[in-house]
């Protein structure tokens, strides 16, 4: 997004988790929320929306980058951080 390329990360996140609220079914909203939260590491939610990605969008252009994020050792740390 616009926001995370302007380094203003935790404004993009919070316009992004309005994004996914709005129209939970929209992949690429989840694709671009997944990508923030790793940046913030926040690895928990970020996983969250892989998942969701994947799910809505399986063969989608970014699936394979999704699922590879999933099974990352950063994509899969303790609830703890988030």
């Amino acid at each position: 997004s616009v926001l995370d390329e302007t380094g203003h990360v935790d404004a993009a996140r919070q316009h992004l988790r309005q994004a996914v609220r709005l129209n939970p079914i929209y992949p690429d909203a989840h694709y671009n929320l997944a990508f923030v939260c790793e940046k913030l590491k926040a690895y928990t939610e970020a996983k969250q929306h892989w998942q969701a990605y994947v799910r809505l969008d399986p063969t989608g252009p970014w699936a394979s980058y999704a699922r590879q994020r999933c099974a990352s050792s950063k994509a899969t740390k303790s609830a703890g951080t988030s």
